[in-house]
């Protein structure tokens, strides 16, 4: 049975960059999260929304890019959830946090 991203409650975060490599992999990069993966047409084609049959193995390769947030649910606002993130790193006076949002 043919599925979607969004029909698995996911979408593409809202900060990413991407690139063509030589090789015809997509590397995408994340602004928000530091995350960097090189993805192979077919599974780009995923992160387009686009219909695909999925294996386990796309589950585990989806599951992998939510953990490291190029994937992210669709009803989360990532901006909030990289705030509290943040947030939670801060240990006065040892440590202080600059947001600086590309």
């Amino acid at each position: 049975m043919s599925t979607r991203l969004s029909d698995l409650g996911l979408k593409r975060s809202t900060y990413l960059i991407s690139c063509s490599l030589p090789n015809g992999d997509i590397r995408l990069m994340s602004t928000l999260w530091k995350s960097v993966v090189d993805l192979d047409s077919r599974h780009y084609s995923m992160l387009l929304n686009q219909p695909f049959e999925p294996t386990d193995e796309d589950m585990h390769d989806l599951a992998e890019l939510e953990r490291i947030r190029i994937l992210v649910r669709k009803d989360i606002d990532e901006f909030s959830l990289a705030r509290t993130t943040i947030e939670s790193w801060k240990r006065p006076p040892i440590l202080s946090v600059t947001y600086c949002l590309t």
